[in-house]
Order: C-alpha cells, then sequence, then structure tokens
C-alpha cells in the first residue's frame, strides 16, 4: 500500500506556518498584552442540540432539578459561521475542534461547515457521539480529511451505554462499534492516518469497573488513544453518580496500571491511554496543578478561545458565564484584542486573581487547555537571554506599527 507523503512545497509552506505561529505568539506574549495573531485553536459550539440524555450532563441529564430549555435551542446560523472561519482564517488559526453543549452533527448545516473549514486547509477535530454516522457519512469524514475524532462514549458494552445513556435505541452501541471499526478499515485501505480517534470515556458509579474492558475496546476498534475523566457532578443533583473513596481508589489503581507515573501530559506522548488534568492530580498525588492559572502564568489568552452557539465567545473552557463579547454583535477580531480581552492576558500571566474572570472559572479543579498552556510554555522557556532581547526589539517595532496603524485609520 502506498502513502501519500507532503509534497515539498507543502512541506515548506507548513515549515514556514509553524515558524509563524511561535514567531507571534511569543511577541504577543512579550508585549504581556496583545495578540499580533490569532488564537492557536478555537473550540466551536455549533449548536446545543443533542439527541441523547447522559446520566452526568449539565444540560440535559433527567436528574436535573431545571433544564434551560431556550440554551438546548441555540444553534449559530451557517451565515455567521461562515464568516467567523474566513476571519479565523485570515488572522492565522491552527486549528478549529467543533464540540459544544450538544451534538454538532445536529447543526443542519454541519458537513457545508466541515467542508469550508478543510476547504481553508484549516486543522478540524470533531467531538461527538458517533450514534449519528452512517456508513456513507463515516466514508465522507475519511475523504474530506478530518484531523481528529473524539468519540464520547463512556461505555464497554451495550448494557453499560444504556446506563449512561439513557433513553437510547438497543442497537446504538453495537452501531458504534460496527462504525469505528468500517472507520479504521477505511483509513487503512487509503493509507491515511487521520483522523486521529480518541476514545473518550467520563466514569461515574454506574461504569467504573469497566476500564480495562474500556481500554480494550478501544484498542479492538483500533483507536489511537483511550481518555478517562471523573465526572464533573452537579451537587443535589447529579452527585447521586460521583464515585465514593473506595471506587475513585479503585479507578486510580486501574488507570495507573495502564499508564506510566512519569505521564506528564507531553503533546508528543506516546501512552494509549489518557486523563485529564484533574484525574492526573489524583493518580500521582499532586499538591500543585500545572493548569492552577491562579499560582502559575497562564497563556491561554493567546492561544484559546471559546464560541458558543449563542454566539458568546470566552476566554476559556472555564469562564463561560463571563463571556468577552459576542460574534453575533461583533467582528472575532475585535472581541480578541479587546479591552476586555487584552485585561485577561495581563491578569492571566501575571497571576494575578483579582481579575473578575478566576472568581467563576475552576482553574484549580483542572484545567481544560493544559496543552495549549504547555506548548506556550516551551516555546518561551528555551529562549536565552540574547534571543529574548532581539524579540523584545521586535515586539517593540511591532508596537510601533500596530500604534501607528492604528492613530491613522
Amino acid at each position: 500500500m502506498v502513502v501519500l507523503r507532503k509534497r515539498p512545497m507543502e512541506r515548506v509552506l507548513k515549515s514556514l506556518h509553524d515558524f509563524k505561529q511561535v514567531l507571534f505568539t511569543r511577541l504577543g506574549i512579550l508585549n504581556g498584552a496583545y495578540a499580533y495573531k490569532g488564537p492557536r485553536r478555537v473550540e466551536l459550539h455549533l449548536t446545543n442540540k443533542c439527541n441523547h440524555n447522559c446520566i452526568v450532563c449539565w444540560v440535559r441529564s433527567p436528574y436535573l432539578k431545571e433544564t434551560d430549555e431556550e440554551y438546548q435551542k441555540q444553534e449559530l446560523p451557517y451565515g455567521i459561521v461562515i464568516k467567523l472561519i474566513g476571519e479565523l482564517r485570515r488572522i492565522g488559526i491552527c486549528s478549529i475542534h467543533i464540540s459544544g453543549g450538544g451534538e454538532p452533527l445536529m447543526h443542519p448545516k454541519f458537513w457545508d461547515i466541515l467542508s469550508y473549514i478543510k476547504e481553508q486547509r484549516i486543522e478540524c477535530r470533531l467531538n461527538t457521539n458517533f450514534s449519528l454516522l452512517n456508513e456513507e457519512d463515516i466514508k465522507r469524514l475519511v475523504s474530506l480529511k478530518l484531523d481528529g475524532l473524539t468519540v464520547s462514549l463512556w461505555a464497554a458494552s451495550p448494557e453499560s451505554y444504556m446506563g449512561t445513556h439513557l433513553n437510547v435505541p438497543k442497537d446504538t452501541f453495537p452501531k458504534i462499534e460496527r462504525g469505528l471499526k468500517l472507520l479504521s478499515d477505511l483509513k487503512k485501505l487509503k493509507g491515511q492516518k487521520i483522523p486521529i480517534v480518541d476514545i473518550y470515556n467520563v466514569i461515574c458509579n454506574v461504569n467504573y469497573k469497566e476500564i480495562d474492558e474500556m481500554v480494550e475496546f478501544a484498542k479492538s476498534c483500533c483507536a489511537d488513544n483511550c481518555l478517562f475523566a471523573l465526572a464533573d457532578v452537579i451537587k443535589g443533583q447529579t452527585d447521586i453518580f460521583s464515585l465514593s473513596p473506595s471506587q475513585e481508589g479503585y479507578v486510580i489503581e486501574k488507570i495507573k496500571y495502564w499508564i506510566k507515573e512519569d505521564f506528564n501530559y507531553d503533546i508528543d506522548d506516546r501512552n494509549f491511554v489518557k486523563v485529564t488534568s484533574y484525574l492526573h492530580q489524583l493518580l500521582w498525588n499532586k499538591k500543585r496543578s500545572q493548569s492552577d492559572n491562579t499560582e502559575s502564568p497562564c497563556y491561554t489568552g493567546w492561544m484559546f478561545s471559546l464560541v458558543e452557539a449563542s454566539g458568546n465567545v470566552s476566554f476559556c473552557c472555564k469562564s463561560t458565564r463571563e463571556p468577552v463579547g459576542n460574534i453575533r454583535e461583533d467582528n472575532f477580531s475585535k472581541i480578541w484584542n479587546s479591552e476586555r480581552q487584552r485585561k485577561f492576558r495581563k491578569s492571566a500571566i501575571s497571576g494575578n486573581v483579582s481579575f473578575k474572570h478566576f472568581s467563576s472559572a475552576t482553574c484549580r479543579k483542572g484545567c481544560d487547555n493544559i496543552e495549549d498552556n504547555i506548548w506556550a510554555h516551551r516555546i518561551l522557556v528555551g529562549l536565552g537571554h540574547s534571543k529574548r532581547a532581539v524579540l523584545s526589539l521586535l515586539e517593540k517595532v511591532c508596537r510601533y506599527f500596530l500604534l501607528y496603524s492604528l492613530k491613522n485609520k
């Protein structure tokens, strides 16, 4: 089988793109507030509509005392999404992660949006429950060269799947299993490594005994990674599914069996089994979290942005209660370097917890942007005194031209 390799010109263009990403990210961080390029990654919530009622879902769990019906209906209009993607392309986006408060495939223009993202040569990853995809859809994912696919599964058998996903048809889990194996076969047939497939399992007291089976299931479907997270429950509502101390200990020992103790969020890590930042703290008894934005520099303001189905734009995944703007009202570029966004960057990188964002964000429990933060930290740590001096001078030049252009608008 012949595996297609990148042409020399494509490799040159990618190297140039990567160089610009690193350079302008460094310049922005050295500025301390302004961003000279767009975010490295944007999480895009197309819709809050969903076909499932997962038991610990923050939005649709049947065990919630109240549900926000208006929130569940929210959906980004196609025209606004296309405009946003074009704008992100112009300001130097690296990757778009389609996720959301619902199932992305329920957006009526999902396939048009995905096709447009790939036409713009932007890396794209999709988070889905995978239950709505048929054989033709799976073939389409491969032909479009989707870069990454996270399948939210929470189970290793039809019985446990129905225990964590209420009111789903009995054949849902077998259908997902067949689809994942078909996806693997199609990738092999075309000689593709993408989409990279992650099986994502949220652990609660209903499925905690299936850790081994979940890993083996992911392997049987030829997934690239098997991810674990603990259920983030709501007190007095979904906390009936919380793990007891003994159950939590069982989970920790099981996962320790599968991963090495020196696992540290390395973005080049080869471990098949991975965990979220909070579970990582429990595994290795970390007293301080790398992701604790209130005690260590946070570069997220230059690296990431979250766009919700309502149009709200947030600093990070933990700060949705304090949006910085709304793309239904303003251009993303304007929001990205707004006064509020710049204040967040300045406060986060200096560890200033007085900024309002930190009062509502749950940084201490674990950061969803840890890989972005580590990438930014790495490109700064390696700078010697002379390189930092040169970049600081270049940043001052960029700042001068920026102020000049703003003054003459």
